[in-house]
């Protein structure tokens, strides 16, 4: 919900890279995204490093304008190699691709080079609530309560528990940053 307004902005050649998702992509629900299926790629990795590899390779490949990856645990040192991946430029004056890192609840008081870290909480039929753990400027002291379209706070509410913290990685230099390991 939070990146869908960026797949709009992928270039007609550009995929979205999709690394050991929790679930598998829904086709219609990409397409009605404006995603085809066939611009989606998604990589299977068990292992933690495996997982890292895979992205740092998408943020390198050309063909990729966006990387999410679901990451249960991370090292400094991983997390550190993947924002310099996602700062990587591309020949040519292509803007890199955007990356999304989505680690569970208990990661949220870890550090994180990402510039924008978001803590993102179902409050089920109300919508989201997001803490901005990290961002540039100054702190936000409070969370921001975020109501959701009835179709989408109805499923929300079936699993009002599912707690989530997304670190964006990866620094665009032609907008401002919201988090991604680098970002735009």
């Amino acid at each position: 919900l939070l990146i869908t307004p960026l797949l709009g902005q992928l270039k007609h050649n550009e995929q979205l890279a999709l690394v050991s998702p929790p679930f598998v992509p829904n086709a219609a629900a990409l397409n009605t995204l404006g995603l085809a299926p066939d611009r989606t790629w998604s990589v299977h990795a068990q292992s933690v490093a495996h997982r890292l590899w895979a992205a740092e390779q998408l943020l390198r490949c050309e063909a990729v304008g966006m990387v999410l990856l679901w990451l249960p645990q991370a090292t400094a040192t991983g997390l550190r190699r993947l924002q310099a991946a996602a700062q990587t430029q591309r020949p040519g004056g292509q803007r890199a691709p955007w990356a999304f890192v989505m680690r569970p609840w208990a990661a949220a008081p870890d550090p994180s080079p990402a510039p924008l870290r978001v803590q993102i909480q179902s409050m089920g039929a109300k919508g989201l609530r997001l803490n901005l753990l990290k961002r540039r400027g100054p702190p936000l002291l409070h969370p921001i309560d975020w109501p959701l379209s009835h179709p989408v706070a109805s499923i929300l509410s079936l699993h009002p528990t599912y707690h989530h913290v997304l670190d964006r990685a990866r620094v665009r230099t032609l907008t401002p940053n919201t988090e991604h390991l680098v970002g735009p």
